[in-house]
């Protein structure tokens, strides 16, 4: 995606060199994580759930660190952005209010949005960061 012509970095970004992955596709770095077997539509739903975390904001930057587990994650801006539109009220977000929303803000095509924010989404839900739902279609969510 790219806003005022400059591509924007997606996804999520481990710090913890635990963590290596490369997917030169999104322009990301990605933890390595089990096969995606979720089927993300603009029906499925999803919230915020960093209760364990503790968030800071740096510069154009989200820096998570699970306290648990004591690992470190990042978010750049189109992921920065998801994570906002999530807002942090526990409120269900449909993923095509977050496509639409991103569609205006970035120059992105709606079907490359839409694999891109699944792809991220399927990542932060595997981290622990959001809860997903895929299993309930035409269910509602918050506009964004």
């Amino acid at each position: 995606m790219t806003r005022g012509g400059a591509p924007a970095e997606a996804g999520i970004h481990p710090l913890d060199s635990r963590f290596r992955g490369n997917d030169d596709r999104l322009g990301f770095s990605s933890m390595q994580f089990p096969i995606r077997t979720m089927t993300v539509t603009p029906a499925s739903r999803v919230r915020r759930t960093s209760d364990a975390f503790v968030d800071a904001e740096l510069d154009d930057e989200l820096v998570f660190m699970d306290v648990e587990k004591g690992r470190f994650y990042s978010l750049k801006e189109t992921g920065l952005a998801v994570w906002r539109l999530l807002g942090d009220d526990g409120a269900w977000v449909t993923v095509g209010a977050l496509v639409t929303a991103l569609t205006e803000e970035f120059e992105v095509d709606a079907d490359a949005c839409l694999r891109d924010v699944a792809v991220l989404l399927e990542d932060l839900s595997a981290a622990g960061l959001v809860e997903l739902k895929t299993d309930t279609p035409g269910a509602g969510g918050t506009a964004v």
